[in-house]
């Protein structure tokens, strides 16, 4: 089976917002020739779907190992598409091409047919989610579908912005875990984010793929509290605007102006509210 050349973790592939409580990560594998942010057409890896059934929804190409499996996934995919608008408000975006989605029957069949770690649950193929049946399967086919349409929205990579699209990616995640998973999903930040938290601009420049796993499980769990408070703040019509004027190419600071009506003028701002109201601190000691 031909193996992608590039494989990125992500989360330490998620494995820190997702296996600490889960079964798995999720990580990003890209195809040949493609960057991250480009959305090119699909090339799933030789036989990945060989004998899966398929189920055609509006956003997704479903597939799995029965006919009632691919109409029970593509029915919780919409529902999980739906749930991301209504957090969003990004209900004006229209994906290019419909989203694939591959839920393989077993662990095994997973990791064998991807290459991906041990302690995967999920991973990304060009603009494919390929997953396999587990108790932790929604929470990350939400995860990663939310980086596929953060990502096309954007249209051009912002690497600078990676805390926002991973910290709304497991804003989603946390919505579909169970009340216990998350409690203990709580308290796991609340012990990683004990001594503080960094500056709000050292979150926004740096990125946890090379960072030991403690480090990269509090970089996570501030940006998923940093994008809460501003979900919490303005709801989806102030996430929308702020994603719209991102999208321009505006920096950080004018577009939580316009989006927050002057609330915030830059992130040294936003700091001091959400420092305030979430009491973290923010002591710029490094992940």
């Amino acid at each position: 089976m031909p193996r992608p050349q590039r494989l990125r973790n992500r989360l330490l592939g998620a494995a820190c917002a997702c296996a600490a409580l889960l079964a798995g990560g999720c990580v990003d594998i890209q195809t040949a020739g493609t960057e991250q942010g480009q959305r090119q057409a699909v090339r799933l890896p030789q036989n990945l779907d060989l004998g899966l059934q398929q189920q055609e929804t509006l956003h997704f190409l479903v597939k799995s190992h029965s006919r009632e499996a691919a109409v029970s996934y593509g029915d919780g995919a919409e529902k999980l598409y739906q749930q991301l608008m209504q957090v969003t408000g990004l209900y004006s975006f229209v994906p290019s091409q419909p989203y694939e989605l591959v839920i393989l029957p077993n662990r095994q069949d997973y990791l064998a047919k991807t290459g991906a770690p041990q302690w995967s649950g999920g991973v990304t193929i060009g603009n494919a989610i390929v997953a396999y049946e587990s108790p932790a399967v929604q929470p990350i086919v939400a995860h990663e579908m939310t980086h596929l349409i953060f990502n096309e929205f954007m249209e051009t990579p912002r690497p600078e912005l990676t805390w926002l699209n991973e910290g709304l990616a497991v804003s989603m995640e946390r919505l579909n875990y169970s009340a216990e998973q998350q409690i203990s999903y709580d308290n796991a930040c609340a012990s990683a984010l004990k001594y503080g938290a960094v500056q709000l601009e050292s979150l926004m420049m740096s990125t946890p793929l090379k960072e030991e796993r403690t480090g990269a499980q509090a970089w996570y769990c501030q940006a998923h509290s940093v994008v809460s408070y501003l979900l919490s703040k303005g709801g989806s019509m102030g996430f929308s605007v702020l994603a719209a004027k991102l999208k321009t190419g505006t920096t950080l600071s004018n577009a939580l102006n316009t989006a927050y009506n002057g609330q915030w003028a830059d992130s040294a701002a936003l700091e001091r509210d959400w420092s305030a109201a979430t009491g973290i601190s923010a002591n710029a000691r490094a992940f």
